[in-house]
């Protein structure tokens, strides 16, 4: 049985590295050409807080360019400078990490154990009945990640020569250990590193959105699907086998609903399955009950409402949502030491 997480960009802010989008901003215009029309695309004025914002202006920008090869052809040139230049400063942001393996591999055993704490004791049985449901099986600590650096797969590979912990049944006793990390997007290294929005939809100019190559350089799916290494069907496969998902550093954005879709669908499948949200809300504190229920309604009606469940699916399965708010689970205590 698998427990899985998804991990976003805010894992790798949680380990102290400046890789959101307005940090990156400043090295674009001083490394992209000074004809890169994605210059405007992407304003530092805009209010962009989260990568997927950036990926939909770039479905929207499509608005302003001609259907024309030529017009075509310079917006690849220039979308392929954007991920040059941003291949090129996760990079560098990547050599900063070095956590010692100690520091790394107690961070994962904790974040294993805090899953199961829940908000409140109902929460908590409902972790455990589903824990107990699959206590016959070996629990697989899997991880899809939507990260381009490979800082998760440093902190995953700790536990992967050792058990987290164990768990028994009548006349058995079963392992708990870590499993691998897919990389649904590429990585730094691979050469697929993939950047973009969900699917034609998202691309303003419909024309536009029929050329192979714009489709090739801006839709995710369909670039993932020609790149031919099958990591969707890989990472569906990892979610079919799951009973809880854990949703760590992602902001929910429509750029990846292919994800939030399957997820909603995943949950209808079984009533043992449960989702739980790491949402960061900046500022947000538990002052009184009735604002943290608002609060944890309201992200899983963001999240609901990126899948396709009926009104009376979504009712069945928002119970085994769990939203916990501000859980820097991953986030190490104090800053790491250089590991020498």
């Amino acid at each position: 049985m698998n427990i899985t997480y998804f991990i976003g960009n805010g894992f790798d802010v949680g380990l102290h590295l400046d890789t959101t989008y307005k940090k990156f901003y400043p090295y674009f215009l001083k490394n992209a050409g000074a004809d890169n029309q994605l210059r405007k695309a992407i304003d530092h004025d805009t209010d962009f807080e989260n990568w997927s914002d950036l990926e939909k202006a770039l479905g929207i920008y499509t608005g302003k360019i001609e259907s024309s090869g030529e017009s075509a052809n310079r917006f690849i040139k220039d979308k392929l400078e954007l991920d040059d230049c941003l291949k090129n400063y996760l990079a560098n942001e990547q050599k900063k990490f070095t956590m010692k393996r100690d520091e790394m591999k107690n961070l994962l055993i904790n974040a294993f154990e805090q899953f199961k704490e829940g908000n409140n004791e109902n929460e908590r049985l409902l972790i455990r009945k589903t824990l107990d449901s699959c206590k016959d099986e070996n629990y697989i600590y899997q991880c899809i990640t939507f990260n381009y650096t490979k800082c998760i797969d440093q902190v995953w590979k700790t536990l992967r020569d050792s058990e987290t912990g164990r768990h028994n049944t009548v006349g058995a006793r079963h392992k708990e250990f870590s499993g691998n990390v897919l990389h649904i997007h590429g990585t730094l290294e691979d050469n697929e590193m993939i950047t973009g929005v969900n699917d034609e939809k998202q691309i303003s100019n419909s024309s536009l959105a029929q050329n192979i190559h714009v489709k090739w350089a801006l839709i995710k799916p369909y670039l993932n699907q020609a790149i031919g290494q099958n990591k969707t069907q890989k990472a569906q496969k990892i979610i079919d086998h799951s009973a809880i998902v854990c949703v760590y550093g992602m902001s929910l954005g429509e750029t990846d609903n292919i994800w939030w879709k399957y997820l909603g669908q995943w949950l209808t499948k079984q009533t043992a399955h449960i989702l739980m949200i790491y949402h960061y809300a900046p500022g947000f504190t538990v002052t009184h009950p009735v604002r943290q229920l608002m609060h944890a309604e309201n992200v899983k009606r963001a999240f609901l409402k990126r899948t396709d469940l009926t009104p009376a699916e979504q009712s069945a399965v928002q119970p085994r949502i769990i939203v916990y708010d501000n859980k820097n689970v991953f986030q190490p205590q104090k800053p790491y030491n250089i590991d020498s």
